[in-house]
């Protein structure tokens, strides 16, 4: 299978090319094939799926953006700040996550968590933000990762835990708050939460930290709570500083992108077992920051700190094949090295991944379709 790329530019505009034939930027010129012109929307930390057909959410590090994503071709609608209406809590946008049933968007940032209201458009109809310096419960401002269940926010609180706030009203307002670090019952095995993921029952919470390797939460839909936490460690997996993790919510499949490499395993009756190990042995290198796998359950991609993006097939067994890189050096090549974010399509035909560049390219889509005449 071969895989073209094109670079999306979120700086300066967007080629509205849906050819996938090597890597084209827009110019920024201001011609009807550019969009979010004189917008610097770098350094994507965050793209998330909406519930609408090829909605995307992207976070980054000017904002919340809803776009939607069409023939590898992503068209901008609504555009969130902390001095938009509704706003958000700080413009620096680290993590986002989309309801199951598409009523609310929750937003993580660099300056507080934001809970917002979704319209059937994918616009924010209202937000509720909390801070430090407005809610005592919110233990710090720095706001890594997010996830949903129902009404129920969970945000993974830079250095200082996993806080569950449960949502109650239109607007978004969180009523109670509950924090869980070291010292918590159950507990965490380190503060630094970098990742969060749900089963599709929305029972299970798998918590990555830098450091105390990756916690199984097991969530009480009626007390908003953790029942109990088990946390996996090293040599169960590769390292305990985990990045990334990831769930094919149909198969129970979960992959741990970590600094050591990449775990695969299999979740199920609210246990994590560990599959396989993939490191520097079996991979082109080990420390991955990012991690998805496609709704289909049969490709992983893998992002890294600075060597670029790793594409494979994987079975139901955890096994990896079909190893594809792609870099700043290959053919196509990516426009930056340095993976921030990725999300397969809906239908898995192409593969977004945003980086950190300073560039126009901070968002390139990777086309996962055959193409046997190029």
């Amino acid at each position: 299978m071969k895989y073209f790329l094109i670079a999306i530019s979120l700086v300066a505009g967007l080629t509205a090319a849906t050819v996938f034939v090597g890597c084209n930027s827009g110019s920024g010129d201001g011609s009807s094939n550019n969009w979010l012109k004189d917008q610097s929307y770098y350094m994507v930390y965050a793209l998330k799926a909406g519930p609408s057909d090829d909605e995307i959410v992207i976070g980054s590090k000017e904002g919340l953006t809803v776009t939607n994503l069409s023939q590898g071709v992503l068209t901008p609608h609504f555009n969130y700040s902390d001095n938009t209406s509704p706003a958000i809590a700080h413009w620096q946008v680290r993590s986002v996550a989309v309801g199951k049933d598409g009523q609310w968007t929750a937003v993580g940032t660099n300056g507080g968590l934001s809970v917002c209201l979704r319209k059937s458009d994918g616009a924010m109809d209202r937000c509720s933000s909390y801070t430090m310096e407005t809610n005592p419960a919110l233990p710090r401002n720095n706001v890594k990762a997010v996830a949903l269940i129902d009404n129920t926010v969970i945000a993974g609180i830079y250095h200082k835990g996993v806080l569950i706030g449960q949502i109650s009203g239109a607007s978004g307002q969180i009523v109670s708050f509950k924090l869980y670090d070291l010292d918590s019952t159950p507990a965490i095995l380190d503060k630094s939460v970098s990742s969060l993921a749900v089963n599709d029952a929305g029972n299970v919470v798998l918590i990555g930290t830098k450091g105390g390797g990756i916690g199984v939460g097991h969530f009480n839909s009626t007390t908003k709570s953790f029942d109990s936490i088990t946390n996996i460690v090293r040599p169960q997996i590769l390292h305990d500083f985990v990045e990334d993790v990831a769930i094919h919510k149909a198969s129970g499949i979960v992959a741990i992108a970590t600094r050591g490499g990449v775990n695969i395993g299999r979740l199920g009756d609210g246990a994590l077992t560990i599959l396989n190990s993939y490191d520097e042995n079996t991979l082109p290198f080990k420390q991955f920051s990012k991690v998805a796998i496609n709704n289909g359950g049969t490709k992983i991609a893998l992002g890294a700190f600075s060597n670029g993006l790793v594409i494979a097939d994987i079975d139901l067994n955890g096994a990896l094949s079909n190893i594809a890189v792609y870099s700043t050096e290959t053919s196509p090549a990516l426009p930056d090295n340095r993976v921030l974010s990725l999300l397969f399509s809906e239908d898995d035909t192409a593969l977004l991944m945003g980086s950190q560049s300073s560039k126009v390219d901070s968002i390139s889509v990777l086309s996962l379709k055959e193409d046997d005449n190029v």
